[in-house]
């Protein structure tokens, strides 16, 4: 076992139910109203804050702020006050989990964490076509008119640049030019999200029991709802560490606040504030910016994991620079081709690694294997599996009815499960709250194949993918992962959750995409949102295609070549890390240092390992114990100063906000 494994607390008795308890006594109609009612709400203020004040991007992350500040307005809100006031009526730990279920699903879809590039993506062909980029000379007969959003009477025109002054609401143009499109999307994005989560009911006991992951994200949300006898806050608020790092924390926050005004200089903490530090010329910049959150989470994580990244991260910061001055052509696409091969050995590797298990949960769902025991998962082994197959045969037909081909399809959607197994796997082991896919799917499939070798049809599907290809936060997977730990850790079964779990997902696509519709034809058009996905990036997809159709794009010998090298690396470090009890260098390290996010990750995670190697140095695993409730302060200051940022944004800076929370 590791050794963040051995010293993550586990949740411990409270005055409302303990381990014993199952999570199917938290699906309680008040439980569900709330989630509900704050899952609405999320996502309306993930898209303000994004779209309309240009304040904080808050749902980039896989624990995001607009996930945490509901849930910790639940917990140290509305339910100490319920304790105070109310006792009978406190919500107990399971009510609080499901809330924190319901809340962690829905921020997955709102805005930056997937409906911008959605929206943006479909209804970008036709509003954005010109005679001088040729879009419909090229590609516009093989749009599938049931996936794109048309300009039939200005529906889209409205959209990005608003309803004219004079004109009244187009509800029944709106609703003609919208609704079919979004039905079918809608159930694709559902049949991604039920394979998913079925991925992960089918690798739960594999992840948790066997190879004993420590899921750092999952502890957050347990640690907080730990009770204290007789206390109305949580019992790791009871330490003064909390209170002197939520002190520190927000004081930074409300000074960088007044810092808005200019009427004192800012702390330069957070991404606001960062300086960039170059080993020598031509070397790539080392970015120097500290994140709260990224350093909570990570405290968490296994200290020989932070080791390998850092470690390696400088060793791809070397290469690079080296290869750069060499005169190698393309250097930055070579290097990253090497580590996106060892992400994909390593995401197989995580699937083989499985395989007894994934046998015996196949003979369980075929009734062969009596013994083995599904009775601890959402739902039962023979539900998870034709959740997987019927999942897949949908996906399957709706791709090649939009007029993708098998062979396409299979490549495309092989690449982004595998991709999204990979994510989820390694955020379970790492904690990593910025952790990308290496490579988005559709533009891999045309540089591997060949843009020569695939049909201008196909090559028009892979565009359009980029609505989904590219999603970092795996459509629910990587959610239903950890939400998975967090059932197993509170002793219950979660059965009767996940309905209402995936009801919530589906909810929250229709009102990210309602909310955003409002905002379009009402408030100026889409097109003035502070939000690329729709400025430059809606086209960015589209120009890509128009590359493909022209040019024969693929994949570079040096770069295929760079790809099984670090595929063959990756490869040796598992093989060193499993063998070698001294072997001190994670395969993790080397697989993610060149995904998006990570440069901006990087030094944040240097020095929470600076701080746990000391104090481990020092004190051993109590010290490390005793810390905690610091690390605690320091997250729910973040999140709370994150929100008062928005606040002070849309009160005082409208339209030209602060972003505190970004990359």
């Amino acid at each position: 076992m590791s050794q963040t494994s051995k010293t993550t607390p586990r949740t411990g008795e409270s005055g409302s139910g303990g381990l014993s308890d199952t999570l199917t006594t938290g699906l309680t109609r008040r439980a569900l109203l709330i989630g509900i009612f704050l899952s609405i709400l999320l996502n309306i203020w993930t898209i303000h804050a994004g779209y309309i004040s240009q304040s904080s991007f808050i749902s980039l992350t896989h624990l995001p702020v607009s996930a945490l500040f509901p849930f910790l307005l639940v917990v140290l809100g509305l339910n100490p006050l319920l304790k105070r006031f109310w006792p009978s009526r406190m919500l107990n730990r399971n009510e609080q989990i499901i809330v924190f279920f319901l809340v962690f699903t829905a921020s997955t879809i709102p805005a930056w964490g997937f409906s911008s590039y959605w929206i943006g993506g479909i209804t970008g062909p036709y509003y954005n076509a010109t005679t001088e980029n040729q879009w419909a000379e090229l590609f516009f007969q093989y749009l599938p008119s049931w996936l794109i959003v048309q300009d039939q009477q200005q529906a889209l025109t409205w959209f990005f640049e608003g309803l004219p002054d004079s004109r009244p609401p187009a509800l029944g143009i709106i609703r003609n030019a919208w609704t079919i499109p979004m039905i079918w999307w809608i159930t694709f994005f559902l049949a991604i999200f039920v394979v998913g989560a079925s991925a992960m009911v089918m690798l739960r006991k594999q992840w948790v029991e066997h190879e004993r992951l420590t899921f750092p994200l999952a502890q957050i949300p347990l640690i907080m709802i730990e009770e204290q006898k007789g206390r109305a806050l949580p019992a790791v608020m009871q330490s003064k560490l909390f209170w002197y790092a939520f002190g520190i924390t927000l004081f930074i926050f409300l000074w960088n606040i007044v810092g808005f005004f200019g009427w004192v200089s800012p702390i330069p903490i957070g991404p606001l504030h960062n300086f960039n530090v170059v080993l020598a010329r031509a070397f790539p910049n080392i970015p120097v910016k500290f994140n709260f959150l990224v350093a909570g989470v990570g405290y968490f994580t296994n200290l020989n994991v932070l080791f390998s990244i850092w470690v390696f991260f400088v060793i791809m910061t070397i290469q690079q620079g080296i290869m750069t001055r060499l005169g190698v052509p393309g250097a930055f696409a070579v290097v990253k081709s090497q580590h996106s091969g060892g992400f994909l050995v390593f995401a197989l590797y995580a699937l083989w690694a499985a395989r007894r298990h994934l046998k015996d949960v196949v003979m369980k769902a075929l009734g062969k294997a009596p013994h083995v025991d599904d009775s601890r998962e959402f739902f039962s082994y023979r539900m998870a599996v034709l959740g997987v197959l019927g999942g897949i045969v949908y996906i399957i037909c709706w791709l090649y009815a939009s007029g993708m081909s098998l062979g396409i399809i299979a490549f495309m959607m092989g690449s982004l499960l595998i991709m999204f197994v990979g994510v989820t796997r390694i955020v379970a082991e790492t904690g990593i709250v910025f952790l990308d896919l290496p490579f988005e799917t559709h533009d891999f499939t045309v540089a591997v194949i060949g843009s020569g070798s695939i049909s201008t049809r196909d090559l028009t599907n892979l565009a359009i993918a980029n609505s989904y290809a590219r999603n970092w936060r795996t459509l629910g997977m990587c959610s239903m992962g950890h939400i998975a730990k967090v059932d197993d850790e509170m002793g219950g079964t979660g059965k009767g959750s996940f309905k209402t779990i995936t009801a919530v997902l589906a909810m929250s696509i229709v009102v990210a995409l309602v909310f955003t519709l409002y905002l379009g034809y009402n408030h100026g058009g889409a097109s003035q949102f502070f939000e690329p996905a729709f400025s430059n990036a809606v086209q960015l997809p589209y120009n890509n295609l128009v590359k493909w159709i022209n040019n024969r794009e693929a994949i570079t010998g040096t770069e295929f070549w760079f790809m099984m090298f670090g595929g063959l690396i990756t490869a040796l470090l598992i093989q060193a890390h499993h063998r070698f009890t001294w072997w001190s260098l994670h395969p993790i390290g080397f697989t993610v240092v060149l995904t998006p996010g990570m440069a901006s990750s990087a030094f944040s995670l240097f020095v929470v390992w600076c701080v746990k190697a000391l104090l481990l140095k020092i004190g051993g695993i109590q010290l490390y114990r005793k810390a905690i409730p610091a690390v605690m302060g320091m997250l729910v200051a973040f999140v709370l100063g994150v929100f008062l940022s928005y606040v002070a944004d849309v009160t005082w800076f409208p339209r030209a906000g602060h972003p505190v929370q970004n990359w």
